[in-house]
């Protein structure tokens, strides 16, 4: 059954390829256009859509953009942005949105959509990626504070994880040691795991870092009756 589904979701990918490169070709009627479309959408409602190799909606979606002029392509992306509210899919669209703005050379508009939905973090991470690439470190840093203090609220406690991650390695690449010694400490202060404990240990210097860990361990809760410390050392 796995071979026989896998074999069905290649067949399904080979097709929607060749129906997305036909319809978009200058050759093509609207009329025959229109006609594809409506029966995509009846499918986007039929128990088809149930299967995962079928993504009529992604392919209903591709197709709409792929024959629409400029505008109304920009209009049926924002109209799906506003029907997804809360869909995890939402973000896809809010990206495909930023993608086809700066393929058309609209960059303004572009960078006011990554502003628009700063609050989403896959966006809020475009964002963070064009400061890195630009070593614009400071905007970085904010930008990621941001979405940390963001998480947080509310409750999306591995997202902060990640941030806090990430705004670790922005630190290694400022070469700030003093920075990169607080956030290894709080990060392993929230997860006690072996990676930032050893990163702790390249950056303090040799001869304070048994004191260090001592003061570590007691505040990680790490220290078991009579003083004795766990595994790490």
């Amino acid at each position: 059954a796995y071979e026989e589904d896998s074999d069905i979701g290649g067949v399904w990918d080979r097709a929607s390829t060749l129906l997305l490169e036909a319809i978009v070709k200058p050759s093509v009627n609207e009329e025959f256009r229109s006609t594809v479309l409506k029966d995509i959408k009846r499918l986007t409602s039929s128990e088809l859509k149930s299967y995962d190799y079928c993504d009529f909606d992604n392919l209903l979606q591709l197709l709409t953009v792929g024959t629409l002029h400029d505008d109304d392509a920009i209009k049926f992306i924002d109209q799906m942005i506003a029907s997804h509210g809360g869909q995890y899919s939402r973000v896809g669209y809010i990206k495909q949105k930023i993608d086809m703005l700066h393929q058309l050379g609209r960059h303004d508009e572009a960078e006011q959509t990554i502003e628009q939905y700063i609050d989403e973090p896959k966006i809020r991470q475009l964002r963070m990626n064009q400061f890195l690439a630009d070593k614009r470190y400071t905007e970085a840093l904010r930008v990621i504070e941001q979405g940390i203090n963001m998480a947080q609220d509310k409750k999306h406690y591995g997202t902060a994880r990640d941030w806090k991650e990430q705004k670790l390695a922005i630190y290694e690449s400022m070469g700030n040691v003093d920075e990169q010694i607080n956030m290894a400490r709080e990060l392993f202060l929230n997860q006690n795991t072996l990676k930032y404990y050893q990163k702790l240990k390249y950056l303090i210097p040799a001869k304070e870092w048994p004191k260090y860990l001592a003061e570590l361990l007691k505040e990680a809760g790490l220290v078991v009756d009579g003083g004795q410390q766990h595994v790490l050392a």
